[in-house]
C-alpha cells in the first residue's frame, strides 16, 4: 500500500540567473489516493500532494544549498500516512 498511487502528475523547474552563482528550483506533484490508502487510520483525503523549493550558491569552491518541502497524505507512518510533513534541509560542503 505504501507504493500504491492513483493517477497524477509532477513537474519541476530550475533557473540559474544567467550565469550567476545562484540558482533556484521548485517542484510539485499531485496524485489521486487509492481506496486502500484512505481506509487507513491516518492520512485521509482524496489526493496526495508534495511541493518543494530550493536555492543554491556555487562559486569559488564553496557550495551552499537549502530546500524546503511539504507533503500532504504522502509520507508513510505507522497506521497510514502523515496528514502533513514539512522539511527544511541545508548543505554546505566546502571543497579545497
Amino acid at each position: 500500500m505504501k507504493k500504491q498511487n492513483g493517477d497524477g502528475f509532477g513537474t519541476s523547474v530550475s533557473y540559474d540567473f544567467g550565469g550567476s552563482d545562484f540558482a533556484v528550483s521548485g517542484a510539485y506533484t499531485l496524485s489521486d489516493r487509492t481506496r486502500e490508502q484512505n481506509l487507513q487510520r491516518r492520512g485521509t483525503g482524496d489526493k496526495a500532494e508534495a511541493w518543494a523549493t530550493g536555492v543554491k550558491y556555487d562559486a569559488n569552491d564553496i557550495y551552499i544549498a537549502t530546500f524546503y518541502s511539504e507533503t500532504r497524505n504522502m509520507t508513510p507512518v505507522s497506521g497510514g500516512f502523515a496528514n502533513k510533513t514539512q522539511k527544511l534541509r541545508s548543505g554546505y560542503p566546502v571543497s579545497v
